[in-house]
């Protein structure tokens, strides 16, 4: 009887061993591919190249050459929505498509927005996303509504990773900002998370901007003010982007 529970528990650690030696094995790839683009990211170059097109094609209107760029582009509702857009609207179309505009589920002035601004331009799509916390929203009920964005915000990004992921804030793309770094860390397309801070943040980073600064989640973050980009030195200058 003895012999047959010991060839019973064989058998179950036969099962059960390789299982977690794999899922141990994907945690420290993970952790280690997420070390790795943390310690890097301060000298990204492809971020780098990235502002550098984005100035072309955004403050100079000129046009960035080479190949196109998926993007997928975050509405954060009011003057947040109406800065991105101007930003969106001076972009080179052909440069950077196709375009995915990203809105919260109760925002539906940004999604009219976003259709107007495009036209009859066939090369871009319109998802909703829930919101992390509602204004007015009970303290007590955050975390489900915060979890409830994340998960969605993962079922966008690994579905189709964009290329690029460009946000203004506010807490809207906090979830797809997560999303885009989990997913580079295992290896799920190579998005650059572009953050660029509101014009009117002057000396202080908004609430998204303060918690991608210290993260560190973001591979570029704009800001539009000499001073504060001095008081955040990961930041870059991008002069007047709106």
């Amino acid at each position: 009887m003895s012999a047959e529970r010991s060839g019973a528990r064989v058998d179950i650690w036969v099962m059960v061993l390789p299982t977690l030696l794999l899922a141990t094995g994907v945690a420290l790839v993970f952790v280690l591919r997420a070390v790795t683009i943390l310690a890097l990211r301060p000298a990204d170059k492809r971020a780098q190249h990235l502002h550098d097109k984005l100035r072309r094609a955004c403050v100079k209107g000129g046009e960035a050459k080479g190949r196109t760029l998926s993007t997928m582009i975050v509405l954060g509702s009011g003057g947040h929505t109406a800065e991105m857009l101007r930003l969106v609207g001076a972009m080179d179309k052909q440069k950077y498509t196709p375009r995915t505009y990203v809105v919260a589920a109760t925002d539906r002035l940004s999604a009219e927005k976003a259709v107007r601004l495009e036209g009859d331009r066939k090369d871009y799509t319109l998802e909703v996303i829930h919101r992390s916390r509602e204004v007015g929203q009970s303290w007590l009920s955050t975390p489900g509504s915060t979890l409830r964005a994340i998960v969605h915000a993962m079922w966008l990004i690994f579905g189709a990773p964009p290329q690029v992921l460009l946000c203004n804030g506010p807490g809207t793309c906090i979830p797809l900002c997560l999303a885009a770094f989990f997913a580079r860390a295992l290896f799920v397309g190579e998005t650059v998370i572009v953050y660029i801070e509101s014009i009117a943040r002057v000396q202080k980073l908004s609430l998204s901007g303060q918690i991608l600064y210290t993260t560190r989640l973001a591979d570029l973050m704009l800001v539009q003010w000499e001073g504060l980009q001095a008081a955040h030195p990961r930041t870059q200058y991008a002069g007047r982007l709106m």
